[in-house]
C-alpha cells in the first residue's frame, strides 16, 4: 500500500507550495486515474513516490509518504525504484540504449543480477508488453507508442509493485495509446500491478480505471469510484476536463443514473430502444452539412513534392493547395508524414524532388530565418522554443526583432498573454513550468509576431479542455482575419469541431482531404489510416444520424421528440 499524510512541497525555485496537505491512500491491485487542470501539481506528486522528490529535486518537502511502510526520505532512489517505477510524457527522456533488449536489461544489469536471472526477467517483461519479436530491434526505429511499451518493459523488468505514468498517451497516436492501454489493462487485471496514472485524455482511461482523483492548487479536491465521479460532472466541467463523450451524451439526455464509459456500452444501452428511436427518426431525419470555404487566394501550393530521409521516401507525391484564412488539421498516425511535411511549409525542410509555393516563392530559395515574421512554428516539444528568464521576456521577444514600436509590443504581448491564460505567470522562468504551461508559452511566443501562416505540431497536448477550447477559439478568430493555420493533432474531436478541411497522411501520402464529414463518412480510409471517429458519431450511425460532436447528436434525438422518459433505461450499465 502507498499511505501519504499531509504532505506539502515547495520547489527550490519558487515561494508558494505546489503540494498542498495531500493526504492519500493507495491499495494494492488499485488502477487510479489522477487529473486536473494543467498545473494543479498532479506530475509533482507522482515524482514523490519514487523518491526524485526529495532526493532528486531537492524542495522543502514536509509530511510523510510511505511505500509498503517504508518512509521514502529514509529508503534511497535505488530501493524505491524496484517498488515503484515511473514513465515519463516523452519516452525519449528515459530510453537511451540502441537495443530493446539492452534497454529493458539496464535497469536489473545495474542491480548486480545473474546473468540467467537477467536474461528471464528481460524475457517475460517484453511478453508483457507484447514487444519481444523487437528485443533485437533498434530504439530509434520504434514507434511512440513502442518506445512507451519499452519503457514500462524497463521498470517491469526490476520488478515493480507499483506503476506510475505521467501522461503517457500525450505524445500518441490513437493506434499507439490503444497499444499502451491495453498493456496497462493486462498489467493490472492479470498480473495485479497497481496502475496510477496521470493523464488528461481521461475519455480514453476512464473504461480502464476503478478510481478518479482531482486535483486543484495542489490539493486532492476529488476521490471516488470511477462510475460514481461522473455521476456529476460539475467539477470537471469547472476545470475544463474532457469526460468520456459516452458519459456526457448521457447526461445531456437526463440519463445521468447510468455511466456507460465507452461508445460500445453505450450503444448496447440505446440499442435497447432501438424501435421506438428508429420510428421516430424516420419522420425526423436529421443530417448536418458543412462545407469548406472558398478563399481568395493560395498562401500555400505544393506541386508534385517527394522527400527522402536515408534513402526512404517520407512524403511522396504531395499536391495541394491551402488558401489564406483556412484552418487545415493534418491527421494520420505516427510516422505517417505529418512533421515533415509541415516543416516544408515553414521551409525548413527542402522537396527533394516537386515545388512547394508560399505567397508565389519557390520554399527552395527561400531561408526559414527571413521567414520568421511570415511563418511562425509550433514545435511539439516546447522545450526546444524557450530561452528566456521569464515568460514576459519569451513572448515579447519575437515581435521585439520586427522593428515595431515598443507600445505595439506591449498590446501585442498583452493580448496574448490573456488569451492562453498567463497572465499571472508573466514573471516565472518558463522551464520551471508544467509542460502544458510551456507550451502554451511557446504559442503565445509564435502568436505575439502575428504571422500570415501559423504551424503547430499537436497544439493539443498536455492542456485540458477550457486550454484547448480557448486556443482553438482565438486561432479560428484569426484565420477570419486571413491568418492561415495548419495543426497536427491525434484529437479528433478538436479536428472535426474547429478545422474547415482534414488531410489524411498514411505512409507520407496524403489519402484523403475535405471536409471533417466527407472524411469521415468514408469508413474504409479511416479503417485504412487507424483512426477512430467520436462516439458521438458511432453512437448516431446507430440511429441514422449524422452527428460528429456532442451536440449535433443531444440535437438529432431532441428532433425526434424524444424527451428524457421516452427512453426508459431503468437498468444500471456494467460496460
Amino acid at each position: 500500500m502507498i499511505i501519504i499524510e499531509n504532505l506539502y512541497y515547495t520547489y527550490e525555485t519558487r515561494t508558494e507550495p505546489t503540494l498542498k496537505g495531500i493526504d492519500l491512500k493507495i491499495k494494492k491491485g488499485d488502477f487510479v486515474l489522477i487529473t486536473g487542470p494543467t498545473g494543479c501539481g498532479k506530475s509533482t506528486l507522482l515524482k514523490t513516490l519514487n523518491g526524485i522528490i526529495p532526493h532528486i529535486l531537492r524542495g522543502e518537502m514536509q509530511g510523510r509518504v510511505l511505500i509498503e511502510g517504508k518512509n521514502t526520505k529514509a529508503e534511497s532512489i535505488k530501493e524505491l525504484t524496484q517498488k515503484v517505477g515511473l514513465v515519463f510524457q516523452n519516452p525519449e527522456d528515459q530510453i537511451f540504449s540502441t537495443i530493446v533488449e539492452d534497454e529493458v536489461a539496464f535497469g536489473p544489469e545495474n542491480l548486480l543480477i545473474p546473468k540467467k536471472e537477467l536474461l528471464e526477467r528481460v524475457i517475460n517483461a517484453l511478453k508483457k508488453v507484447g514487444m519481444l519479436e523487437e528485443r533485437k530491434t533498434g530504439t530509434n526505429a520504434l514507434s511512440g507508442g513502442q518506445k512507451q511499451r519499452v519503457a514500462i518493459a524497463s521498470l517491469l523488468a526490476l520488478q515493480t509493485s507499483y506503476l506510475a505514468l505521467d501522461e503517457p498517451l500525450s505524445q500518441l497516436d490513437p493506434l499507439g495509446a490503444d497499444e499502451v492501454l491495453k498493456v496497462l489493462k493486462t498489467l493490472n487485471l492479470e498480473l495485479g500491478i497497481t496502475i496510477i496514472l496521470v493523464e488528461h485524455r481521461i475519455h480514453e482511461v476512464a473504461p480502464l480505471c476503478n478510481r478518479v482523483i482531482l486535483m486543484d492548487s495542489g490539493k486532492i479536491i476529488m476521490d471516488k469510484e470511477v462510475r460514481s465521479a461522473f455521476k456529476d460532472l460539475t467539477l470537471f466541467k469547472k476545470f475544463g476536463l474532457r469526460v468520456p463523450e459516452s458519459v456526457e451524451i448521457f447526461h445531456r439526455l437526463g440519463l445521468n443514473y447510468i455511466i456507460p464509459l465507452n461508445a460500445e456500452s453505450a450503444i448496447k444501452l440505446l440499442k435497447l430502444n432501438k424501435k421506438k428511436v428508429m420510428s421516430q427518426l424516420q419522420k425526423n431525419p436529421t443530417f448536418f452539412k458543412k462545407t469548406i470555404p472558398k478563399f481568395s487566394s493560395a498562401i500555400l501550393i505544393v506541386d508534385g513534392v517527394y522527400f527522402t530521409y536515408s534513402k526512404k521516401y517520407i512524403l511522396q507525391d504531395i499536391n495541394l493547395k491551402i488558401g489564406s484564412g483556412e484552418m487545415v488539421a493534418l491527421i494520420g498516425n505516427n510516422g505517417s508524414g505529418k512533421t515533415t511535411l509541415l516543416l516544408h511549409f515553414a521551409a525548413i525542410l527542402k522537396p527533394t524532388d516537386g515545388i512547394l509555393y508560399f505567397k508565389g516563392k519557390d520554399t527552395k530559395k527561400l531561408d526559414p530565418y527571413t521567414l520568421a515574421g511570415e511563418v511562425g512554428v509550433v514545435f511539439q516539444n516546447p522545450d526546444l522554443m524557450l530561452f528566456c528568464d521569464t515568460v514576459l521576456e519569451e513572448v515579447s521577444f519575437g515581435p521585439r526583432n520586427l522593428n515595431i514600436s515598443e507600445s505595439e509590443v506591449k498590446n501585442r504581448v498583452n493580448s496574448v498573454l490573456k488569451a492562453m491564460n498567463l497572465q499571472d505567470l508573466k514573471y516565472e522562468p518558463p522551464l520551471a513550468l508544467s509542460r502544458g504551461q510551456r507550451f502554451r508559452v511557446a504559442v503565445a511566443s509564435i502568436l505575439s509576431m502575428k504571422p500570415d501562416l501559423i504551424l503547430l505540431d499537436e497544439p493539443t497536448t498536455g492542456q485540458d479542455k477550457v486550454h484547448i477550447e480557448s486556443l482553438m477559439q482565438y486561432l479560428k478568430k484569426l484565420t477570419k482575419t486571413g491568418i492561415t493555420v495548419v495543426f497536427i493533432t491525434h484529437d479528433l474531436e478538436t479536428a472535426l469541431k474547429y478545422a474547415d478541411r482534414l488531410m489524411v497522411l498514411n505512409s507520407g501520402k496524403i489519402i484523403a482531404d475535405g471536409t471533417p464529414r466527407e472524411v469521415f463518412n468514408n469508413l474504409k480510409l479511416l479503417e485504412k489510416a487507424k483512426l477512430k471517429p467520436p462516439t458521438s458519431y458511432l453512437i448516431g450511425q446507430e440511429f441514422g444520424i449524422e452527428a460528429f460532436s456532442l451536440e449535433e447528436l443531444v440535437e438529432g434525438f431532441a428532433d425526434c421528440g424524444l424527451g428524457i422518459a421516452d427512453w426508459g433505461l431503468g437498468i444500471d450499465d456494467k460496460g
